[in-house]
């Protein structure tokens, strides 16, 4: 089974994958692929090169992230651009890192994987399921200007681009509220919710 694992900016994706993984779960981190297969010599640089140009390159000619970030988040077309180029080899080396650990003897037929913009980049359809952190909007930005020490504005412009969290709760197929009041049991509801889950793979595995 493979699980996303989304939400805006700022609601606390990294902390649920830290509980996921101290209980033993496999779980895969899109950012950390999306950057490494950006490296040099890795499938999606030469692409990305070539449709954005060496300007985007440091003296070791290594894709500058931050350069390219910039251009994306100024253009929609070059946005999309960028997706459509690189997308296919993140989620095919997705989707070999969760095969391999399903194999895997001692696996627990479950993959996590977080992608922050899962519903903005139309990609629940490669997923059995989608968690969806959530938090109030001024919750949001308190913890994204704190974080990243930014403006409001800034943290503001940043969340505007996201989908609308309304859209995002009606979508989900678990909603895990992680706000600063619920923070200490928020570890008990993630057990609770990989109980149901574990209960519902033992079922299915026995009906088939």
């Amino acid at each position: 089974m493979l699980i996303g694992i989304t939400g805006g900016i700022g609601t606390g994706k990294s902390y649920i994958v830290k509980i996921l993984n101290s209980k033993g779960y496999k779980v895969i981190e899109s950012d950390l692929i999306t950057r490494k297969l950006l490296e040099r010599g890795q499938l999606n640089y030469p692409l990305v090169v070539a449709a954005f140009g060496e300007e985007i390159l440091d003296e070791n000619k290594e894709i500058i992230r931050s350069t390219l970030k910039k251009l994306i988040l100024a253009s929609e077309e070059k946005r999309l651009l960028l997706n459509q180029l690189t997308h296919p080899n993140i989620m095919a080396a997705i989707k070999k890192e969760a095969d391999e650990y399903l194999a895997l003897e001692d696996n627990k037929g479950i993959v996590f994987v977080e992608l922050p913009l899962l519903y903005e980049e139309n990609m629940e359809s490669y997923f059995d399921e989608v968690w969806l952190i959530d938090c109030s909007k001024e919750e949001q930005l308190k913890r994204v200007i704190e974080r990243d020490k930014i403006s409001r504005l800034e943290a503001q412009q940043i969340m505007d681009r996201q989908l609308p969290r309304a859209e995002k709760l009606k979508r989900a197929t678990v909603v895990i509220p992680n706000s600063i009041a619920e923070e200490n049991s928020l570890v008990k509801r993630v057990e609770v919710i990989l109980a149901k889950l574990k209960n519902k793979i033992e079922r299915d595995v026995s009906d088939g």
